[in-house]
């Protein structure tokens, strides 16, 4: 069935949806946002725990929409960051195994830092943007000898 089609039968993402149904609006009630964002979060961290990065990114992406909504700049911009991060340990993940690489989640995660440093910049946290910023290139730079190191010893 159509449930079974859209990956419903698995509790990850009956939970997701579940999370994400209780930011609908109910009649004549305002959905409880920061409910709903305290749950991304908690289940981000459930999942990661499991070694499911994948759907804990989905977890902190929705997490910073709540932030947004808000108004929590700085809440946003780390629930940003974290997913960001979690993009990049699944693209070095992808290298160790040798699989090949579309760098989707690379990009992705260059997308994620993207967002956060401009929201930070947006909203005159400048210092913030900046020490992200210098997070960023480090990391990649990182990223990149790791990954010519990996590409040198299977001779890709």
């Amino acid at each position: 069935g159509i449930n079974a089609e859209y990956g419903m039968n698995d509790p990850v993402v009956e939970r997701y949806v579940q999370i994400c149904r209780s930011l609908k609006k109910r009649f004549l009630r305002k959905p409880n946002i920061t409910e709903a964002r305290d749950n991304f979060y908690s289940f981000g961290k459930q999942l990661i725990a499991s070694g499911n990065k994948e759907y804990a990114v989905s977890c902190y992406i929705s997490a910073s929409q709540c932030e947004q909504e808000l108004g929590n700049t700085v809440g946003e911009t780390n629930a940003l960051t974290k997913a960001a991060s979690l993009f990049l340990q699944l693209e070095k993940d992808k290298q160790m195994l040798c699989i090949s690489s579309n760098e989707h989640y690379l990009v992705a995660g260059i997308d994620c830092y993207n967002n956060a440093i401009n929201k930070l910049i947006s909203s005159h946290k400048q210092d913030l943007a900046l020490k992200l910023c210098v997070e960023v290139t480090l990391g990649l730079l990182e990223e990149h000898v790791f990954i010519s190191k990996i590409k040198k010893m299977y001779l890709l």
